[in-house]
């Protein structure tokens, strides 16, 4: 005890485990010893605790009833032990696994970003080109507008893959803001149906509905934006033309749960697997454009409010998929 800690014997003599403890020891792991103490129990727990010096080490703490001959406990044996270096070996060890992830998973991404975005680039050249080499297409004002839209598209879809790669990306590497702020958003989504409804233009029905008490919640306005609007252009893009998409809100005691339920086409048992994987798109969207990271984006900022997703699908019958947050 005197050469981990620093204290001598004197020092220490009718002291209390407390002249160990300081700002950062956890207080969660405290309370386990007091649990145990209450109800003679064994425990052992891991925390920080000071030398003499001030100097932090780790501490593995064990207390262990001991009972007499008739069964009544009469006192404690504590046994304690410096694991400073094992937490420290056990931190770069998986500092280093990290490291590795990232970097297969960086070489993974930009192998597969740079097939992705062969397809509008090879979609916008080939407008483009028709265009260029055919004067019918120019003067014709239909078929000019249509090429020109072609390459918009092309333009916006290898936008939304960058945008959306960098979010992964800082995802990934810890680097992704997040900024939580009071936010109505019960409001929020109620404006973010009418601005979708508008570019769904009539062939789809957008509903919003919020039941419980509405009220402000402490979210990333931006990341909330991004899981919103990922799961109903989802929705929208896999939803034959007249399908109804519903948006709700439930507010519960310490949870608030939001739906996004559509009509469309739904996802295959085998493909639900995975659902959470870059670039992964199902066998049955045919020739529906996409890029397969939207939902890996709505996973990652779902996970940075401490909430959880869960996804429900049937082929032909529509796919539901629920969001459940902290209050």
């Amino acid at each position: 005890f005197t050469r981990i800690t620093g204290y001598s014997p004197a020092e220490v003599l009718g002291k209390t485990p407390r002249i160990l403890q300081g700002p950062n020891t956890s207080q969660t792991e405290l309370q386990k010893i007091r649990k145990a103490l209450a109800h003679w129990e064994a425990v052992t727990v891991e925390v920080i605790n000071y030398r003499k010096d001030g100097s932090e080490f780790w501490n593995e703490f064990s207390l262990v009833p001991v009972a007499d001959s008739s069964g009544w406990y009469t006192h404690w044996i504590a046994v304690q032990r410096d694991t400073t270096v094992r937490k420290r070996t056990d931190e770069i060890r998986l500092a280093l696994e990290r490291e590795k992830e990232l970097s297969a998973l960086k070489t993974r991404f930009f192998s597969m970003a740079s097939h992705e975005f062969r397809t509008p680039l090879s979609t916008a050249l080939a407008a483009a080109q028709v265009l260029e080499n055919s004067q019918v297409e120019w003067d014709n004002h239909e078929k000019r507008l249509r090429n020109l839209y072609r390459i918009q598209d092309s333009v916006k879809n290898m936008v939304q893959l960058l945008d959306d790669i960098l979010t992964i990306n800082r995802a990934e590497t810890g680097n992704l803001a997040f900024n939580p702020k009071p936010l109505n958003l019960a409001q929020y989504c109620r404006h973010l149906i009418e601005e979708m409804q508008l570019s769904a233009s009539n062939q789809h029905r957008l509903e919003f509905t919020c039941a419980g008490p509405s009220q402000s919640l402490n979210l990333d306005e931006k990341l909330m934006g991004s899981i919103l609007s990922n799961l109903l252009s989802n929705a929208i893009k896999y939803s034959p033309n007249g399908g109804q998409i519903t948006l709700s809100l439930v507010f519960q005691t310490h949870t608030v749960e939001i739906q996004v339920k559509d009509q469309g086409i739904g996802i295959a048992p085998a493909d639900q697997t995975r659902l959470f994987e870059p670039f992964q798109r199902g066998k049955n969207i045919r020739n529906i454009p996409g890029t397969g990271l939207g939902l890996v984006v709505v996973k990652k900022c779902v996970d940075l409010h401490q909430g959880s997703l869960q996804i429900t699908s049937d082929l032909d019958q529509g796919t539901t998929c629920l969001i459940t947050l902290p209050l």
